[in-house]
C-alpha cells in the first residue's frame, strides 16, 4: 500500500495548469502530466504485487523489481509535483483550507478501498481490528498535511518581510528543511504502543515506528513537497526546466554508485516508509536522471500524449484502480502465484481506464441527435 491515497487529486492538482500563452490561447505542460501518468502506471503493478502476489514471488527478482519501480518514481514523484505546484498558489488562506479538505478526505479514501473488508467483519465473516484500515495515514493524509505545512510558511516568511527578504528566506527554508526534516525522523523514537491507544493513531501521522498502517508520514515525507517547492523557486519559471548536462551527469554518476543501497531501501517496505538521508540524498540524483530520462521522452509525440493524458486524470485513474485492488484483495490476498500477476496488471489498468472513460462516453452519448 505504498502509493495509496490519491483519491480525487483534484483537491490537490486543480489549477496545477502549467500555462504558455500561443497564440493567444493557453497549452497544458505536458511534461509533469507525464511523470504522473508513468507514476500511477508504476503504482498500479506495486499494488497488485504488494496485495495479490504470494510471498514467494515478492521475495523473487520480479517482485523486487516491481516494489522498486514502485518506489521513487511514484510518491516521492508525485509529492515533489506536488510542492512544486503548491508554491505557485497565491492564496495562503486557499492553500491551507485545500490542504484540509484533502486530510479529511483520507478517511473517504481508506472507507473506499477497505468497503469489502468492512462487510466482512460486520458480517461476522472475519474477524479483524479495523481501526489500523480506516486511520491508515496514505499519500492523501501526507498530501494534505504538507500543503497545511507549506501554507504555513509561505504565511510566516510573509510576515517577517519586514526584517528579511520574503522571496529569499523561503527559497533557503524549502531547500534547507527537507534535509532536517528527514534528519529528526531518522532521530524519531520506536515504542512498543498498544492498537487500542489512540495516541498511537495520532502519533502515525507523523512518524513511523512500530505501526504497519502508517505508510507516510509526515517525517520524512514532508521533505519531498518541501523539495519540489524550492525548486520552483530556484527554477523561477513556471515550467520544469531542463537540467544542465553537467548536472545530469553528477547525479547519474552519483545514482549508480549508490544504486545497490538505493535498491536495497526501496524493495524493503518498513525501510522505504521510513527513509534516512543517505536514501534521500541518493534518491534526488535518481529522480534528477529521471526527470530528464522522460523530458527526452516527451520528443516522442505518440509517448507523450498517451502517458500524459492518463497523468491528466490521475486522481480519478488512482482512486478507480484503488477500490478495485482494495476490494479485491479481501478475497484475493497474497494468494495468486507468480504466472497470474502480470494478467491481473493488465487487467486492473484495463479496467482501470474503462472505467475513467465511461462518463466522457455517457456524455458523447447523450449529444447524439437519436431522433
Amino acid at each position: 500500500m505504498r502509493a495509496s491515497g490519491l483519491i480525487y487529486m483534484s483537491f490537490i492538482n486543480r489549477n496545477e495548469m502549467v500555462e504558455t500563452p500561443v497564440l493567444g490561447t493557453h497549452i497544458r505542460d505536458k511534461f509533469p502530466d507525464m511523470l504522473r501518468g508513468v507514476a500511477v502506471i508504476l503504482m498500479i503493478q506495486v499494488h497488485i504485487t504488494e496485495v495479490f502476489a504470494t510471498d514467494q514471488f515478492r521475495d523473487g527478482l520480479w517482485g523486487q523489481l516491481s516494489l522498486f519501480l514502485g518506489g521513487l518514481p511514484a510518491a516521492p514523484v508525485f509529492m515533489f509535483l506536488m510542492g512544486w505546484f503548491a508554491v505557485g498558489r497565491s492564496s495562503d488562506i486557499k492553500l491551507f483550507l485545500r490542504g484540509m479538505l484533502v486530510f479529511f478526505a483520507g478517511f473517504l479514501l481508506n472507507i473506499g478501498l477497505n468497503l469489502a473488508l468492512i462487510a466482512n467483519v460486520l458480517l461476522g465473516s472475519q474477524v479483524t481490528d479495523l481501526w489500523p484500515y480506516l486511520f491508515g495515514v496514505d499519500i492523501f493524509s501526507l498530501a494534505g498535511l504538507s500543503l497545511m505545512v507549506i501554507s504555513g510558511i509561505r504565511l510566516l516568511v510573509s510576515r517577517l518581510g519586514h526584517f528579511v527578504s520574503s522571496e529569499g528566506s523561503l527559497k533557503w527554508i524549502l531547500t534547507l528543511l527537507p534535509f532536517v526534516i528527514v534528519s529528526i525522523g531518522m532521530l524519531m523514537p520506536s515504542g512498543s504502543f498498544q492498537e487500542s491507544d489512540i495516541s498511537v493513531f495520532v502519533k502515525a501521522y507523523i512518524w513511523r515506528d512500530t505501526q504497519w498502517w502508517s505508510y507516510f508520514p509526515l517525517f520524512p515525507w514532508l521533505a519531498w513537497p518541501l523539495l519540489g517547492g524550492a525548486f520552483r523557486l530556484w527554477a523561477g519559471d513556471t515550467e520544469i526546466p531542463d537540467l544542465k548536462g553537467s548536472i545530469v551527469s553528477i547525479a547519474g554518476i552519483g545514482a549508480i554508485i549508490g544504486c545497490i543501497y538505493g535498491w536495497s531501501v526501496s524493495v524493503d517496505l518498513a525501510s522505504y516508509y521510513r527513509f534516512n538521508l543517505a536514501w534521500f540524498v541518493w534518491a534526488i540524483m535518481a529522480m534528477i536522471v529521471w526527470f530528464w530520462f522522460w523530458k527526452r521522452m516527451s520528443n516522442v509525440e505518440w509517448l507523450s500524449n498517451g502517458l500524459s493524458s492518463i497523468g491528466a486524470k490521475v486522481s480519478s485513474l488512482y482512486v478507480i484502480q484503488w477500490i478495485i485492488i482494495g476490494n479485491m484483495g479481501t478475497f484475493l490476498y497474497h494468494e495468486q502465484p507468480d504466472r497470474s500477476i502480470p494478467f491481473w496488471i493488465a487487467f486492473t489498468l484495463f479496467l482501470t481506464l474503462f472505467v475513467r472513460s465511461l462518463p466522457d462516453r455517457i456524455s458523447k452519448w447523450r449529444e447524439k441527435d437519436w431522433f
